[in-house]
């Protein structure tokens, strides 16, 4: 099994303003964890825990990873 993530640890908030900026967009607040739950149910816990994944596999193999920056990333895969 392989763990395909980028080897770059980030947040949920850095990465939802990078989406966000990527499409032109802004993030105008959070929501609440308690709604979250109430929409999703269990669903939400992979959006509200901090699980860091590591490509361990990946980076073993001496795989390279094209691009490691987020910002970038989305840029040029939005513009797609």
């Amino acid at each position: 099994m392989v763990n395909v993530v980028a080897p770059v640890k980030t947040t949920n908030e850095t990465f939802t303003r990078a989406v966000a900026a990527s499409v032109g967009s802004h993030v105008w607040g959070r929501v609440p964890a308690w709604l979250l739950r109430a929409a999703m149910g269990e669903l939400a816990t992979a959006v509200l825990d901090d699980d860091y994944v590591v490509p361990r596999a990946l980076l073993a193999a001496g795989f390279e990873f094209a691009e490691t920056d987020l910002v970038a990333f989305l840029a040029r895969t939005v513009r797609r």
